[in-house]
């Protein structure tokens, strides 16, 4: 799984959010993290469930709103366990490469947390 897999799928994802929900979102990594082609593939399924479970939040017409109001990029960072949080408009999203496809945060969950987060209810 290259680095230019990775980019070309933060496109993707960047492009589908973009169509279906009319949001503009960026998706990175430091390439420094995902310098490896095993962590590569984890931040990938990572930001594949992160962009899942913003599709699953922003369904919602005022979550989208305020989604779209205080995010405009998401980053995939490492951590010792999973959590999301918004810093100057840009999601953290962090996954556990130590603990595998466990390490990460489902879409479910994200779209969850983003709930709690913005005060939108979402059904768990």
């Amino acid at each position: 799984f290259s680095m230019q897999h990775m980019q070309s799928a933060a496109e993707d994802e960047s492009s589908h959010l973009s169509y279906v929900r009319g949001l503009h979102i960026t998706f990175f990594a430091d390439p420094n993290t995902v310098a490896d082609s095993g962590t590569r593939a984890l931040a990938f399924d990572a930001m594949e469930n992160a962009a899942r479970g913003i599709d699953r939040f922003t369904s919602n017409a005022s979550g989208r709103v305020l989604f779209g109001q205080r995010v405009n990029a998401v980053r995939l960072q490492t951590s010792a366990k999973p959590y999301i949080k918004i810093t100057d408009k840009t999601l953290i999203v962090t996954f556990n490469p130590q603990t595998g496809y466990f390490g990460r945060a489902s879409s479910r969950a994200i779209a969850f947390a983003l709930g709690k987060m913005m005060k939108v209810p979402f059904p768990n």
